[in-house]
């Protein structure tokens, strides 16, 4: 009996010894995704004391998300291989204004020639075009006023009148070919300089551009970011009915100790993982000040409303 006892205490003592390990070892780790995990994926990162429910982070002032203060528009310019290139007129690092010259190619430099001299001639023929036009209307205000039982005289600015108009239909096609031509040569003045389409910051001048790179960022000859910027966050579909655009949302940048008050841009309407089986997270951009920094972290608070 002694040895029956004996022997039900120590697998009682084996199985307690059980329950600790497994309790120490093999404890399901937090549903709650560490700093560097969300840093990765863009989703709702621990901040401040926190209730989570679905992986959603949430304050007493509502959901928290964080992510990176980028450009709203970024710019890519390649070379163009059929011309020969000429020079570049910014640095990177420069903040530049719509509109500036960023290179140019060389050109024939008889263009200037070829548009005066035809210019001289589109006047030529629009003089033309207007004492023709003259003519007609004094043809028609002779027949109107002249005497109806005069035949011949009836039919003689019936004739006159047939051949100015004519005219005007042969001059019209000549005005016509040469007012293509000189727009023809004006364009390819134009498209020999290259122009900023917005204000912004130079960011990379890529001498060893490609003329199709596969990766535009590293390989296009000069990168132009937007002055004006915007944090851009990621929602999953649980709180996606949560964020519209022209909302109000807390920005704060800890890196320079600021909060600000900033207005939604955009929601996709598609998620971002639409390929996977996932739970579907949607980008949502964010105004933010232009005096922060590319780059710089921000944390959005999206109310809960």
């Amino acid at each position: 009996m002694k040895k029956v006892l004996k022997w039900i205490g120590i697998i009682v003592g084996i199985l307690v010894l059980a329950i600790v390990i497994a309790n120490v070892f093999f404890k399901p780790s937090s549903t709650v995704p560490n700093q560097q995990d969300n840093a990765a994926m863009m989703g709702p990162m621990m901040y401040g004391t926190t209730e989570v429910k679905n992986e959603v982070v949430e304050t007493e002032k509502g959901i928290v998300y964080n992510g990176k203060v980028i450009p709203v528009e970024t710019y890519y310019y390649t070379k163009d291989p059929t011309l020969t290139f000429n020079d570049v007129y910014v640095k990177e690092g420069d903040i530049i204004e719509a509109g500036a010259t960023l290179f140019d190619y060389k050109i024939d430099n008889s263009i200037d020639a070829q548009i005066d001299v035809l210019q001289k001639d589109f006047l030529n023929l629009q003089q033309q075009l207007d004492d023709y036009y003259t003519r007609v209307e004094n043809f028609k205000t002779e027949l109107a006023a002249a005497d109806q039982s005069d035949t011949v005289y009836i039919n003689y600015l019936k004739v006159e009148l047939n051949n100015a108009e004519k005219k005007i239909s042969e001059i019209k096609v000549s005005w016509t070919d040469a007012e293509a031509k000189i727009n023809k040569l004006k364009e390819t003045k134009k498209d020999s300089h290259i122009y900023s389409d917005i204000s912004g910051l130079v960011y990379k001048v890529n001498e060893n551009n490609s003329v199709a790179p596969s990766n535009l960022t590293t390989s296009a000859y000069i990168v132009l970011y937007s002055t004006q910027k915007m944090v851009r966050i990621s929602v999953s579909e649980f709180e996606y009915k949560l964020v519209y655009e022209g909302q109000d949302v807390n920005v704060s940048v800890e890196s320079l100790g600021k909060e600000y008050t900033c207005k939604v841009l955009r929601v996709d309407t598609m998620p971002n993982n639409l390929e996977t089986e996932d739970t579907s997270y949607y980008n949502v951009e964010i105004a933010i000040p232009e005096e922060v920094p590319y780059g710089y972290s921000a944390v959005v608070t999206v109310p809960r409303q």
